[in-house]
């Protein structure tokens, strides 16, 4: 079967929202941006993630994806919340970087061109 979405049909599309066969998960297209996003509902509550770029990813990988997510929908974990908790982790927080900063300006104010 050949897939739904080519990247040269997705490259072509108008600015909306595109399902797809697979339940949840659809194509949004704003501009040049295009995304694969899949909607899902935990705690009662209705949500979205975004699956990623539709330009690096393609349909079938956007389809492996969810189906990772709804496995953990299965388990009762929210994959937004562990999305977010997990790059929570990796950003830069100024108590790592404001000292050498700040000593950095110093040096600077103290060039002076004669």
């Amino acid at each position: 079967m050949a897939p739904k979405f080519t990247l040269k049909k997705i490259l072509s599309l108008a600015d909306g929202r595109y399902s797809t066969d697979e339940k949840g998960l659809s194509l949004k297209v704003h501009g040049v941006r295009r995304s694969w996003i899949y909607r899902y509902t935990f705690d009662g509550k209705r949500q979205e993630v975004n699956i990623g770029n539709a330009r690096d990813v393609s349909h079938q990988k956007a389809i492996e994806r969810v189906t990772k997510i709804k496995l953990d929908l299965i388990d009762g974990k929210d994959p937004k919340a562990k999305r977010e908790s997990s790059q929570a982790g990796s950003a830069i927080k100024f108590e790592d970087f404001y000292e050498s900063a700040i000593n950095e300006i110093a040096s600077v104010k103290l060039w002076r061109n004669k």
